[in-house]
């Protein structure tokens, strides 16, 4: 009985892994397909001596895990979770500074607490 359990865990865990090998799959995407900004969001960032981060510009791709269903009203976004503060939970909680090396992405963190979970049960 025991031994079924830990091999569900590993399933499961599994499954995590891969939903977060597409996650970083996604987060990686978004970054290559961003359009910059018109200049006039620098020059008046620029104005602010530099204050913050510079202006990212929108993102042109579509990753599978966003919907839109008008007929059923319901909509989804994944990308725009990826994009936001939250998508980097650590730094959003103030537990890290933002671009700190523990400033793990949520698809970076559900890698490695999902890689864990296999080994360690598997131990």
């Amino acid at each position: 009985m025991l031994q079924g359990r830990h091999i569900g865990i590993q399933c499961v865990a599994f499954v995590g892994i891969l939903a977060a090998a597409y996650a970083l799959h996604v987060e990686k995407n978004l970054e290559k397909h961003r359009v910059l900004p018109p200049m006039a969001a620098f020059e008046s960032w620029a104005k602010h001596d530099f204050k913050g981060s510079a202006p990212k510009g929108k993102s042109t791709y579509k990753a599978m895990c966003d919907f839109d269903s008008a007929s059923l009203g319901i909509s989804g976004s994944c990308s725009k979770v990826f994009e936001s503060s939250y998508g980097h939970i650590l730094s959003h909680w103030g537990l890290v500074p933002k671009g700190h090396m523990l400033d793990l992405s949520l698809a970076s963190s559900g890698e490695l607490t999902n890689g864990l979970r296999v080994f360690v049960v598997a131990n």
